[in-house]
This record gives C-alpha cells, sequence and structure tokens, in this order.
C-alpha cells in the first residue's frame, strides 16, 4: 500500500477528530446519568469531571478552601482580594442582609403565617455564627453588597449573581459549589484564573 495522499491524510484526520468528538460525548452523557443515578463514587466522579469542564472553558482553576464550615465565607474573602476573613465577610454579609431585608426575604423558606421579621431575625441569627454553612442567598447579596458579578459554578450549571447580564467569562468573582465531592457534604471553593496562579515561596 502506497503512501496517503494529501485528501487522504485529512480525511484520517477528520475522522479522527469525529471519533474523540463521540467518544467525548458518550463520556460525558455517562457522566451526566453517573450525577443523576450513580453511586456516591460515581457522582463523587461524575461532579469533578464536570466541574472541571466548566472551569476549563472559563480559564478558571480551583482553589482550595478550609471545609470547616465557613468554606463559602473564606471563598468570598479570597475573591475579594485577602484583605477580609472570612469571619469578617459573614459579619459584612448578615449585616447587609439584615438592613436590605426587602432584596431576600424573597429567597427564604418562611413558614405560612410566620412574621417575616421574625424570621428574618432568627435566618441571620443563625447565619451569623461561625461553622453556619453558606447558600446561594449570601452569595447573591455579597455581589450586592460589593457591587460585582459573581459566577456560582456547579456541575451542571453556572450562575451569575450581579451586575446584570453579564456572561460567566466576564464574571469579576467566582466559586466553585460542590454537592458529592467531599465527604463532610457540600462545599464550596474559590477560583483563580489559570494565569494568575502564582506557587508558594515555601515550595
Amino acid at each position: 500500500m502506497g503512501p496517503l495522499t494529501a485528501a487522504q491524510k485529512r480525511q484520517k484526520e477528520k475522522d479522527k477528530k469525529k471519533r474523540q468528538k463521540e467518544l467525548d460525548q458518550a463520556r460525558e452523557e455517562n457522566a451526566l446519568h453517573d450525577l443523576a443515578n450513580g453511586t456516591p463514587g460515581q457522582r463523587k466522579e461524575a461532579e469533578l469531571v464536570h466541574i472541571t469542564k466548566q472551569l476549563r472553558s472559563l480559564n478558571l482553576d480551583v482553589v482550595d478552601v478550609p471545609a470547616d464550615g465557613d468554606c463559602l465565607f473564606h471563598a468570598l474573602a479570597h475573591q475579594h482580594g485577602g484583605s477580609m476573613t472570612a469571619v469578617d465577610m459573614r459579619a459584612l454579609l448578615v449585616e447587609h442582609i439584615r438592613s436590605h431585608s426587602e432584596d431576600y426575604i424573597a429567597f427564604m423558606e418562611i413558614t405560612e403565617g410566620r412574621p417575616v421579621t421574625e424570621a428574618l431575625e432568627e435566618y441571620c441569627a443563625s447565619m451569623s455564627k461561625s461553622g453556619t454553612w453558606g447558600t446561594a442567598l449570601e452569595v447573591r447579596a455579597a455581589a450586592d453588597c460589593f457591587h460585582t458579578s459573581i459566577a456560582m459554578i456547579t456541575a451542571t450549571s453556572v450562575t451569575v449573581c450581579g451586575s446584570g447580564d453579564t456572561p460567566a467569562a466576564s464574571a469579576q468573582w467566582s466559586v466553585v459549589f460542590y454537592q458529592y465531592l467531599y465527604t463532610l457534604g457540600s462545599h464550596f471553593n474559590a477560583t483563580s484564573k489559570r494565569n494568575d496562579i502564582v506557587a508558594d515561596d515555601d515550595d
């Protein structure tokens, strides 16, 4: 058999790319199935696959923060630039929610017939305590408080809070939410642009 012609080489490369695309699509479909119906181990792996894909599409890397119940506030403090602690961030956002309650009441689960002010105060009192897990409501409050846009990345979606119709790729802050990967439960991590990652001096 003689050498391939230029046209045959192009077709061979085209077929190779097509097969790879089909394999990638099948892998993604399997991961989505595992995320919804798999064993705990399969869900962890599927979540990691999909979040990694989301991060790559946004040119982001994960920055790990402590899994101590304050993870969202650690992540938001990191995105703010590191001048605030998780304790500072939590206190600021709780006070923001309390003083702008009309903007957040609709996102709270309030038992029918219960006074709104009572439910709000109970929520803020609980959220002010170290170790209470933060939620998407606090992400929204951070976007409002700092007049910024925050992308919340999960395995199945990227949601942007704040600054109107800002696309995820242009969001000024980004946090990652894991539902299955961590043994202790749900967890938030921070992010950094891939070309902004700097090795620790101790490494």
